[in-house]
């Protein structure tokens, strides 16, 4: 991810995943619950050291991982009179008036409120389903206290997205497609129309079993009924093995195995499967991280630059765009983009530089633009020279301020000769 701080600790601090968030967006979607909150920026770097450049990438994975409200955790009271720093809170990230970045927080706090006006008035638009296996995670030996519990500090390290899951879901994302997971209870509560599973809050074109050996007898009755009805069911590797449950084992076993013994073959290649029912996204393929949803009769795309991957390329969409307006949250500038049409498909030449974030709406208007300029995909190359003696003064800081300083080359200001600058 762009801008992590050198001192990050992931063991200390744990280590920022979609996954992990989508673990409370999944519900939301499924159940169709309108919010899903988060605890955001808690624990970046070291205490003072955390800047707003390195906020926004989790705030940006956040969002594309379903979360459509973020609230700051390290806002401490601190009395006026107390002397710098004032009351800290444990945690590194410092949003109250204290806070180095305090006067420049309304720039950040604007870019959240617009993007999230667009999450919570648009609805999920996911591709499929993956079920989670708890069953296997909770078969799993446990620590010294026998437990195996889901914390945000160990579920990529070490928890439940460390292994196959974490993999096949990485499979998932890095062939563009949107989705969801969904539990045993959520499973038997939802129902089939044609080819897709319907839920209250949003429809899928498939269900994923990631490979597991513990599963739910009325879990696998479902599935194979979903089978039965045409929807996509895939599993990776092999079919689930072991009923779960002690009370009456040996009967539901044999029941179990019975079901089993229906289900279509296990499919090694389960991305094919998937690959032959659903299209796959061109962003993912270009290193941008995205979640698409429904807007008014169209689509709204969120699209982050995480990596240092990709600049300006060409993207090609799978909806016929008739129009596409492109939405800069942070400077509230919306563009028309020019719509490049190539083998049938409808495209536009998307300029994002690392670290940055981009809303593109396809045949949809964003209902707060006022004023649309015209995309301009020119290539500008012209370099104008800055020559001559910069000159430092420090305004305002906290607990001294250093000394002014002047430099014949433009350098950071943390390379002053005051070393309080740092």
């Amino acid at each position: 991810m762009v801008n992590q701080d050198k001192d990050y600790s992931p063991v200390r601090f744990g280590v920022p995943g979609s996954w992990m968030m989508k673990l409370a967006s999944s519900p939301a979607h499924i159940m169709g619950k309108k919010l899903v909150s988060s605890e955001t920026a808690t624990w970046l770097a070291n205490h003072f050291n955390v800047s707003l450049r390195q906020i926004k990438p989790i705030v940006d994975e956040s969002f594309i991982s379903g979360v459509n409200h973020i609230f700051y955790h390290g806002i401490p009271y601190s009395p006026k009179n107390v002397p710098w720093p004032g009351w800290l809170f444990y945690a590194s990230t410092n949003f109250n008036q204290q806070s180095h970045f305090y006067n420049h927080l309304p720039l950040l706090n604007s870019y959240i409120e617009q993007c999230q006006y667009y999450f919570q008035n648009s609805k999920p638009d996911p591709d499929l389903l993956v079920y989670l296996p708890i069953y296997d995670e909770w078969a799993k030996p446990g620590n010294a206290d026998h437990l195996n519990p889901m914390d945000v500090h160990s579920m990529l390290r070490s928890g439940i997205f460390s292994g196959n899951l974490g993999t096949l879901c990485s499979e998932i994302e890095n062939w563009g497609y949107q989705f969801d997971f969904i539990s045993d209870k959520q499973l038997l509560r939802t129902t089939t129309r044609g080819n897709k599973i319907i839920t209250t809050g949003a429809q899928y074109e498939a269900i994923l079993i990631p490979e597991c050996t513990y599963m739910p007898l009325k879990t696998i009755g479902k599935l194979n009924e979903m089978r039965m009805n045409g929807i996509t069911v895939v599993f990776q590797n092999q079919i689930a093995s072991r009923v779960t449950g002690y009370a009456n084992n040996v009967i539901n076993q044999t029941k179990f195995d019975l079901i089993r013994k229906k289900m279509s073959p296990a499919d090694h290649d389960p991305m094919h499967s998937i690959y032959k029912k659903i299209k796959t996204e061109e962003w993912s393929r270009h290193r941008l991280s995205f979640i698409r949803k429904k807007y008014q009769q169209g689509w709204l795309y969120f699209v982050a630059n995480q990596h240092q991957q990709f600049t300006e390329d060409t993207i090609f969409f799978n909806q016929a765009a008739r129009r596409v307006i492109l939405f800069d949250p942070v400077i509230n500038e919306y563009t028309e983009a020019k719509i490049i049409s190539k083998n049938n498909q409808k495209g536009i030449v998307l300029d994002l530089e690392p670290g940055k974030s981009m809303m593109v709406f396809i045949n949809s208007i964003p209902d707060r633009m006022k004023v649309c300029g015209i995309q301009d995909v020119g290539t500008h190359t012209e370099t104008l020279p800055i020559e001559g003696t910069w000159k430092i003064i420090f305004n305002e800081g906290a607990p001294s301020i250093p000394a002014s300083f002047e430099s014949g080359k433009l350098i950071s200001w943390t390379q002053a000769p005051d070393t309080m600058a740092r």
